[in-house]
């Protein structure tokens, strides 16, 4: 909500200023807020899930070993169908919601509390047996030390990156609408 959308007032009571909102500028921005984690959530999920069925039609198409690019391939598609369950599950809680000012703020606070969840396990469901597959293939070959370093740095820096987002962005919007909430309940 902008500054502009509140008005100051004098109460005379308590001696003190008040401020005024304007209702409909309030609904405007709490639907904005929530279409934003709406938005961002769908991206991550359908991103991964992409991601996924990608690199599995990948590993069948070019893969060279049966072993591991079956091996692999499962994994990618288990984590794809993993992301399309917690997705559903996701849009199954919201389809129930009536159209308020506070059950948006609601919506919008459990969305952001499902992108914070999703950032805190993503190292378990998605790093941990991404790693797993990757560096068993690369047990099985003789592979240059250079090639194992590359391959675990860029494991640490994905999973550092998804933390970084989830500190500097997911856990600040979510204290923000909880906030938001906590004086719209007042």
């Amino acid at each position: 909500m902008d500054f502009k959308d509140l008005q100051k007032e004098w109460n005379h009571e308590k001696n003190q200023a008040m401020y005024i909102f304007d209702e409909e500028a309030l609904m405007r921005t709490v639907a904005q807020r929530a279409r934003a984690v709406e938005r961002t959530a769908a991206i991550n999920e359908w991103g991964l899930i992409i991601v996924a069925v990608i690199t599995c039609i990948l590993l069948f198409v070019i893969g060279s070993d049966g072993l591991y690019k079956v091996l692999a391939s499962l994994t990618m598609l288990a984590t794809g169908g993993y992301v399309w369950w917690r997705r559903q599950q996701r849009l199954r809680e919201q389809a129930n919601l009536e159209r308020t000012v506070l059950s948006d703020i609601e919506q919008a606070v459990a969305n952001a509390k499902y992108l914070v969840r999703f950032a805190q396990t993503f190292a378990y469901w998605f790093l941990l047996p991404t790693a797993a597959v990757t560096l068993f293939r690369m047990s099985q070959k003789a592979i240059d030390p250079w090639k194992w370093a590359g391959i675990i740095a860029c494991f640490i820096v994905s999973y550092f990156l998804v933390q970084l987002e989830l500190r500097c962005k997911h856990l600040p919007r979510l204290r923000r609408l909880e906030e938001l909430r906590d004086k719209l309940k007042e």
